[in-house]
C-alpha cells in the first residue's frame, strides 16, 4: 500500500511539472507577439518620419544656401516691359511711367534677381494671399535689356514692403515657373553666381 501511494504521488507531481511546462511556451509566444508588434509599429512611425523629399523641395533647399542678405524672397519692384529681356515697350504707356511690377522669387549672393511679372492678362494665375485681383504668369527673367543680370537701380525700383508678396506665394510661383525649361535655365545659371570668397 505504502509503495503504491507514493506511485501515485510522483505521478501527480509529474503531470503537475509537465502541465507547467507546456503552459510556459504559450507565456513566451504572447511575449513575442506583443514584441513584434511594438516592433513594427515603431517601424512604420519611422518610416513615415523619414518621407523622402521631393526633387524640387531638395532644389529648392539648395538654392536657399545662394541668397542675397539685402533682398528678401517677395520683394516687389517697378520696372518697364522694354528693361527685361525680349521685352517690347507697353503701347501707349507714359514714357516715364514705371507701369510693370515684377517680384523676386529667388536671388543670389551678388544682390541679383529671378523675377517673374504681373499681368492684367485673364490668362494669368491670380497670386496668392495677395490683393486677389493681381495676376501673373509662370515665367522667370534674371536678365536685361542690356543682357546683364537684373538688379536693383534705376530700372528696377524697389517698393515699399507692404507690397511684397508672401515667402511662401514666391515658392509657389517659382515651383510652378521652373516646369518651363527655359525658367529653370535661367534660374540655375544666376545660382551658378556667387561672391568670391577670396575677396571678403
Amino acid at each position: 500500500m505504502g509503495l503504491f501511494g507514493k506511485k501515485k504521488k510522483t505521478k501527480k507531481q509529474s503531470t503537475s511539472k509537465s502541465s507547467r511546462a507546456t503552459a510556459a511556451p504559450k507565456k513566451v509566444k504572447e511575449e513575442s507577439k506583443q514584441k513584434t508588434n511594438k516592433t513594427s509599429t515603431n517601424v512604420v512611425v519611422e518610416e513615415t518620419s523619414n518621407k523622402p523629399k521631393s526633387r524640387k523641395d531638395a532644389l529648392l533647399e539648395r538654392w536657399a544656401t545662394n541668397r542675397s542678405k539685402k533682398i528678401p524672397i517677395g520683394r516687389s519692384f517697378q520696372t518697364r516691359d522694354e528693361y527685361i529681356e525680349g521685352g517690347i515697350a507697353k503701347e501707349g504707356a507714359d514714357e516715364k511711367s514705371f507701369y510693370r511690377r515684377v517680384f523676386a522669387v529667388e536671388t543670389n549672393e551678388l544682390d541679383e534677381l529671378a523675377v517673374i511679372k504681373s499681368t492684367t492678362s485673364e490668362k494669368g494665375k491670380v497670386i496668392p494671399d495677395y490683393d486677389g485681383k493681381s495676376r501673373t504668369r509662370p515665367y522667370v527673367y534674371t536678365i536685361d535689356d542690356e543682357g546683364q543680370p537684373i538688379k536693383k537701380g534705376k530700372k528696377y525700383v524697389e517698393n515699399p514692403p507692404g507690397k511684397d508678396i508672401t515667402p511662401e506665394a514666391a515658392e509657389k510661383l517659382l515651383k510652378e515657373s521652373i516646369k518651363h525649361p527655359d525658367s529653370y535655365k535661367n534660374v540655375v545659371e544666376m545660382k551658378k553666381r556667387k561672391k568670391d570668397k577670396r575677396q571678403e
